[in-house]
């Protein structure tokens, strides 16, 4: 009986991975016809060209053009081409709190990249809109030598400890960040009593993460609420008085990528999704400083940033509808 069902599993894996080598060379003999590729990305141009590079590496023919906009004027470009009937993007990759504006437009084809398969489920559009690309790994950092072992923070709620009262730092646009807090200490009411215990604690407001990481590194905090992993490790590395810790869950802010719904070159657009989700593609990522959303690919800068096995909380993509009132609201409590 073993050896019946050992014979299926193997047909039917055999079939699966035949078919997806189909899919691909489908993808590719397309890709080929349409020769070209339009990349709209919020990212860096010298990432940009570092992901493109190993792109034409595998696939030559392709001659790619892109446009490197950063945040909310890559997200105003797209929706004034839309409006005006004009669609030039083949790939659309964003913060994924900016991805609803897209979606209520229906502007991002139905397309699951077989990559993505490996991805956590909360890195996956159930749709197969967009799939997770890089991630924003938000952690607690703080300064060796300023914080007392004693007081290192274990859970959320330890951070509510009166020794660390006005010895914390928190960046400023960090209305997102409030919103998961609220969400992982249990929601609703006890939530919103956690934040506000949390206000009382008086953190110091930082404009921009690097500046934060910063600052703790130099102790005029003892502790960063929401430094980024990427940063801190970093600092760490170079040898400041700096340590850090992943949340349980840990906190996570997705950079997405998606094809266009009236890409130019919808194969090529496929093609490129997909290898931007490949190991190749992530560890590209990986290479120039970035945390990939590939469970399986470790940063190059340490096996610290990897958050394989951890359990994930996505910022969620309808927060971004709700951006003006979660930031007032997050002002308001904050200062």
């Amino acid at each position: 009986m073993k050896s019946i069902l050992w014979l299926v599993l193997v047909v039917v894996l055999s079939f699966s991975i035949a078919s997806a080598q189909e899919d691909l060379q489908s993808l590719v003999d397309g890709a080929k016809k349409e020769g070209s590729l339009t990349l709209y990305m919020s990212m860096q141009t010298g990432d940009i060209q570092k992901l493109v590079e190993g792109f034409r590496k595998s696939y030559p023919f392709a001659k790619v053009e892109f446009i490197p906009l950063l945040g909310e004027r890559l997200l105003a470009r797209i929706i004034t081409e839309a409006n005006a009937g004009r669609y030039a993007a083949d790939i659309y990759r964003l913060d994924l709190l900016r991805v609803n504006e897209l979606l209520k437009r229906n502007l991002f084809a139905r397309y699951a990249p077989p990559e993505a398969m490996r991805y956590p489920k909360e890195m996956r559009d159930p749709e197969g809109r967009w799939s997770a690309h890089a991630l924003n790994l938000e952690v607690l950092g703080w300064n060796t030598g300023v914080l007392p072992k004693e007081l290192v923070p274990r859970r959320f709620h330890d951070l509510l400890r009166p020794e660390l009262n006005g010895k914390l730092g928190l960046e400023a646009t960090g209305w997102d960040w409030f919103a998961a807090v609220q969400e992982v200490v249990g929601g609703g009411e006890k939530g919103k009593a956690f934040v506000k215990a949390l206000a009382a604690q008086k953190p110091v407001l930082r404009r921009g993460h690097t500046l934060l990481s910063q600052l703790v590194a130099a102790g005029e905090h003892a502790l960063g609420l929401n430094v980024r992993a990427n940063g801190i490790e970093g600092l760490r590395l170079r040898g400041a008085p700096v340590e850090w810790m992943m949340t349980d869950p840990l906190l996570i802010k997705v950079q997405i990528i998606g094809v266009a719904a009236k890409a130019p070159h919808p194969n090529m657009a496929r093609l490129f999704a997909n290898f931007s989700l490949s190991r190749q593609g992530q560890q590209i990522l990986g290479e120039v400083g970035r945390s990939p959303a590939d469970p399986e690919v470790v940063p190059s800068l340490s096996p610290r940033l990897s958050f394989k096995g951890r359990k994930v909380f996505v910022y969620r993509p309808e927060w971004g509808e709700k951006g003006n009132e979660l930031r007032e609201a997050f002002e308001k409590l904050f200062g």
